[in-house]
């Protein structure tokens, strides 16, 4: 199964996918895809459900056209395609926005890593910091 359509209106489609719980990184990578076909103007994600809802003009048929062809089971897979298929302008770079999500788990990051700067002993902040160099961890 690739998507389940949940509910379509005149301008809008909300489809369910297999994976039921999207991270962060997964989220982005939809959102783009998604974002990506022809009359699509907004998308928008439903955690709690694994709900995403499309808004579009034009014609329905084409969109789910599109979504047919789309392989919703490995999003990361989908990642590499779009990377492979299309390269991003410095223009559209710059009209991407964060989504709230991502930028409440940026600002609590960036915090606790200014708290550790400021309150632990230079060795332990070194230790620290050649760790996580180390690890390569990403959040």
């Amino acid at each position: 199964m690739r998507y389940q359509i949940m509910h379509r209106s005149a301008h809008r489609l909300r489809i369910r996918i297999p994976e039921r719980t999207l991270t962060d990184s997964s989220q982005e990578v939809l959102e783009y895809a998604l974002g990506a076909i022809p009359g699509v103007t907004k998308v928008d994600f439903y955690p709690a459900t694994g709900g995403i809802g499309l808004h579009f003009d034009g014609d329905v048929t084409a969109i789910t056209d599109r979504l047919d062809r789309m392989r919703f089971d490995n999003v990361e897979m989908m990642a590499r395609e779009l990377d492979a298929d299309q390269s991003i302008g410095v223009e559209e770079l710059r009209e991407r926005k964060l989504s709230p999500r991502l930028k409440r788990r940026l600002r609590t990051r960036i915090a606790l890593e200014s708290a550790a700067d400021l309150l632990l002993p230079a060795p332990v902040q070194m230790a620290y910091h050649v760790y996580q160099l180390v690890t390569l961890r990403e959040f």
